[in-house]
């Protein structure tokens, strides 16, 4: 398949300092009728030409793993502006969503220092692209979405 990459750059934000970039990120998401929950806020934007194409919502929660230790859970929500699909930007984002967990995650890891990443993907065109970034199918549900995990 043929298609033209973005020239595109992401960036972590501030939604406190960079509230612009914050703004138009979730007007992407509200045109892609993704709504990130109530832990998430947005941490990085893909923009090109200062228009934000893209963006990162992510937070951790808490629970346990399959042994009953406390595992800190990262968690992430994706979206791309509808003109700006199958140009690289998506894997751009999850690559800084993945940076951004490898980062924070001593952080968060609590007493037992397990940690892992845990997504609700809704769009089974992203389930191969998650798996090359080494994510494992956790359980698939109704409408083709599933849930991802990679762990580390």
């Amino acid at each position: 398949m043929w298609y033209i990459r973005a020239k595109h750059q992401v960036q972590e934000i501030d939604i406190e300092e960079d509230w612009d970039d914050a703004e138009a990120a979730e007007s992407v998401f509200r045109a892609g009728n993704i709504r990130c929950d109530s832990t998430k806020n947005i941490t990085h934007v893909a923009k090109e030409n200062d228009d934000v194409i893209g963006a990162v919502s992510s937070g951790w929660c808490y629970g346990e793993n399959y042994e009953g230790k406390g595992v800190a859970i990262f968690s992430f929500d994706l979206a791309v502006d509808k003109q700006h699909r199958k140009k690289g930007v998506g894997k751009s984002l999850i690559e800084a969503a993945i940076r951004y967990y490898n980062n924070t995650k001593e952080a968060y890891a609590g007493v037992d220092g397990y940690s892992m990443i845990r997504i609700w993907v809704v769009n089974p065109h992203l389930f191969s692209t998650l798996e090359n970034f080494g994510f494992e199918l956790e359980s698939m549900h109704a409408g083709d979405s599933a849930h991802y995990v990679r762990y580390g």
